[in-house]
Formats: C-alpha cells, structure tokens, sequence
C-alpha cells in the first residue's frame, strides 16, 4: 500500500476512537458511507493549480478531519495542495452552515437521514444536521448555530 504515513485506512484511524458507539450508529466494521465515493479519488489525475476544489475533494478533507488528521496528512493521503486543504478549512470554520453545500446528509427514508461522514441515522433533518456539525466544530457552537433559514438540499 505505500509507505506507513500516507497508507491510513478506514479502521486505523476511527477503531481507537471509538470504544463505546452511541445508540443508532453503524458497526465500526462498516465503512461510512462517504469512503465509496472517495475510493474514486485515487484514480483521478492530478489537479492543475488554480482549480477549485471538487465536491469530491472536499468530502475528502472532511473525512481527513473527522478522523483527526492533521493537514499536512490529508494532503499526502489525497493527494490535495496544502494552500486547498488550508483554504477550505479556514472557510469551514469562517462559515459552519457552507458544509451544508456538501451531500453530507442523505434520506433514506420517510423522516430518515443518515450522516455520510459516520453513517448514523437520525428521525430528524435537524438533528441529523446538528450531529453533522458535532463532528467538525464544539458542541457548544454546534448546538448554537442558527437552522432555521437552512433550505432543505436533500
């Protein structure tokens, strides 16, 4: 697979940090959802300075972060520029409901959304909103940030 620092897979990274997993969310044996999708990333070519990032790229940095990679590690993993991963974050961070632009949230059903970054599966859009935020900011500004004017993406 490579060398150790840019070959972390998916149980590495997340197995040590969870030993005990909320009621509702998926085996840890169970891949999230999202890592289908980026199993593509290693096969596209390279990007060419300037572009922007793809949504595909950007789940990817989402995902470095969930697990608590550093930038320098999500860089090498994915093969991202440094200045890309440090922007989108910086505007992550700048402006939490942008992460909503993303299909980080799925229905699976009727009232049934499930987080693409870990799985879980919650009975409301805002819940499972709030449960998305938890993942990348502090409960505190989670629970506080403003829902209500959010459109529906799903």
């Amino acid at each position: 697979m490579g060398r150790r620092e840019v070959a972390v897979s998916f149980l590495e990274v997340v197995k040590p940090m969870r030993s005990r997993r909320p009621m509702g969310s998926p085996p840890i044996s169970r891949e999230p959802p999202i890592m289908r999708d980026l199993r593509t990333l290693k096969e596209l070519p390279p990007r060419s300075g300037g572009d922007w990032l793809s949504v595909l790229e950007q789940e990817a940095i989402l995902v470095g972060m969930y697990w608590g990679l550093t930038q320098k590690r999500i860089c090498t993993h994915w093969k991202l520029s440094a200045s890309a991963v440090k922007r989108f974050r910086n505007d992550l961070y700048e402006a939490p409901l942008s992460i909503f632009r993303l299909p980080v949230i799925i229905r699976v059903g009727n009232g049934i959304f499930q987080c693409r970054v870990c799985g879980e599966v919650k009975q409301k859009l805002t819940q499972a909103q709030r449960h998305l935020l938890s993942h990348f900011f502090a409960h505190e500004i989670a629970r506080n940030i403003d829902l209500k004017n959010m459109p529906e993406t799903l």
